[in-house]
């Protein structure tokens, strides 16, 4: 047990304790004893002073009284100007006369007394008894006070540190794994054997673990994906004009070889974007609203997809009944607009269909967005909008729906996504209404 441990703490803390407490107890015995002896001496002192007032002892028997017994009696004549220094001091005689019931402890030639001062015909009876504080009765009391307080304290500290040590062997293990975590190793876990707070703390830190491992995953594959997705536009740049330069490309083809070219340039630009646009989240994102006809939005971004459904075989579904103002950033949500449909578009089988589907009700406005193709998986739906989540058949980064679940949550809205019971993925936006 290391000194500056939990369990060394407690346990000397808890050590101190029992000692307060006992030296406590053993001092309350003390002053009980005490008092009960004081007490006992006071009722003797008194009885022996009656004994005298009625006569039953003589004054003239002080003497043999004295030697006798462990009381001192000494009768004080009034005509006696003071009482002799060698049995009572005057101060401690005139303390005993302001004292309300005529009986105090006094301090006498170095020793303590119970004394009582008694009027006695004309004169005064001074009765004391010498009181150690600590005498043959008191010291039993004091000896066993002592065991007994470490007769019981010795079991309590066995259970202390057994209890202790229990409680203390996860905290060390969770101190271990977590240092590990610190290292980078997220495959270890803790031994969950309880259910209070210590358990759950280890069942946090076991969860932990598994994210953090997810999020080391998730930068591997989001790193080798950022590699593969521009190494293979450059690598086209390059052989493209590479082939133009050394004239391997006919005249009549380097029209369509440029504009491969752009076309990749474009493709990394909106990687760029999207990488550029995700570390703006960290901070609050700015909003440009204006109020726009949902559907003249929706139109303009059908537009922008028309040819891309077309060559993917693919058309669109449009509930074009109704129609009303939105108050968006146009920009911004046409970005989440084209994000969904490219999705639909992409996961939807040839000769398939988008429907896009859109209502208002009192409170919100809701727009929908369903493919026919085969749906999510169900493991892909915990993490379907967190950053760098990639389906394994699509190139890109991952950052789709991260960034539209963003956009639309900074319009104080929801994106959520699931399976349509007829099949295909749904995904569905609602605003709140301004």
């Amino acid at each position: 047990m290391k000194w500056n441990s939990i369990t060394f703490k407690i346990t000397l803390l808890f050590i101190g304790a029992l000692l307060l407490n006992g030296a406590a107890i053993i001092a309350i015995n003390l002053y009980q004893t005490n008092t009960m002896y004081t007490n006992e001496y006071d009722q003797e002192i008194r009885e022996i002073a009656a004994k005298f007032q009625t006569n039953q002892m003589l004054p003239d028997k002080t003497e043999d009284f004295n030697r006798l017994s462990s009381y001192h009696i000494y009768l004080k004549l009034a005509y006696e100007a003071e009482v002799d220094l060698t049995f009572m001091s005057a101060a401690n005689v005139e303390r005993l006369r302001e004292t309300p019931n005529r009986t105090t402890i006094i301090r006498q030639n170095d020793a303590n007394y119970i004394a009582a001062i008694f009027p006695f015909a004309q004169d005064e009876l001074i009765i004391m008894k010498q009181i150690p504080l600590l005498n043959e009765r008191s010291t039993p009391i004091f000896t066993y006070s002592i065991i007994a307080v470490l007769v019981l304290s010795l079991p309590l500290l066995v259970m202390l540190f057994v209890v202790l040590r229990r409680f203390s062997r996860p905290i060390v293990r969770m101190n271990e794994i977590s240092e590990s975590f610190a290292e980078g190793d997220f495959s270890k876990q803790i031994s969950v054997e309880s259910n209070d707070e210590i358990g759950q703390l280890a069942m946090s830190l076991n969860q932990l673990a598994v994210r953090l491992k997810e999020k080391e995953v998730a930068r591997d594959t989001f790193l080798a994906g950022v590699s593969h997705e521009l190494r293979t536009p450059l690598t086209t740049l390059k052989a493209n004009t590479s082939g133009i330069i050394e004239g391997v490309v006919p005249p009549d083809k380097v029209n369509h070889f440029l504009t491969s070219n752009i076309e990749e340039i474009e493709r990394m630009i909106r990687m760029v974007n999207d990488l550029i646009l995700v570390s703006t989240f960290e901070q609050k994102l700015n909003l440009h609203l204006e109020r726009i006809s949902l559907r003249v939005l929706i139109d303009s971004v059908l537009q922008s997809m028309k040819l891309y459904a077309q060559n993917k075989r693919v058309q669109f579904d449009v509930d074009d009944e109704r129609t009303f103002d939105v108050t968006v950033d146009q920009a911004k949500m046409k970005q989440v607009l084209i994000n969904l449909l490219h999705n639909a578009i992409e996961h939807s089988p040839q000769d398939g269909t988008v429907f896009i589907e859109w209502k208002r009700t009192p409170e919100a406005v809701l727009l929908s967005i369903r493919d026919q193709g085969s749906g999510f998986r169900e493991q892909q739906l915990a993490h379907l909008f967190e950053r760098f989540t990639r389906d394994d058949t699509r190139s890109g980064l991952g950052l789709g729906l991260y960034i539209s679940r963003k956009i639309i949550e900074a319009h104080q809205g929801t994106l959520t996504a699931g399976n349509h019971p007829v099949g295909g993925a749904l995904v569905e936006i609602r605003l709140l209404q301004n």
